[in-house]
């Protein structure tokens, strides 16, 4: 009996560097870059259900697309970044579905990379 109780327990623990719940990202979330020239710059990201995305940074304002696949995040033709550059991808790491904390998997945009690599992101409603 012991051991079907350990077995069970285990089995509902989260693995290690599992990233989480798969969440919903459609809304707006708030974040602050911890690295690259933006650092604890006001961030705000609005993940829109039709695939359209908006990050604005300090009051300037980018759009682009976004996909989900799982918790890999796919930013693509961000204006941030300069035609042409290619998409980032991240791991999405979600403590639950109201804070994540953004991993860098590839991103040619440096600037992009800096300001999302390790940012938490909180959705506040």
């Amino acid at each position: 009996m012991r051991h079907l109780l350990l077995a069970a327990l285990a089995a509902s623990l989260p693995a290690c560097g599992d990233p989480g719940p798969a969440c919903d990202l459609t809304g707006t979330w708030m974040g602050s870059p911890v690295m690259g020239q933006f650092v604890n710059a006001r961030v705000s990201h609005t993940f829109n259900a039709d695939g359209t995305y908006a990050v604005n940074l300090n009051d300037a304002t980018f759009d682009g697309q976004w996909a989900l696949s799982g918790t890999r995040l796919t930013i693509s033709n961000d204006g941030s970044c300069p035609t042409g550059s290619g998409d980032g991808v991240y791991q999405m790491n979600f403590s639950d579905c109201m804070h994540a904390i953004l991993a860098l998997v590839s991103d040619p945009c440096a600037g992009r990379s800096q300001t999302l690599n390790g940012e938490e992101i909180i959705k506040p409603f």
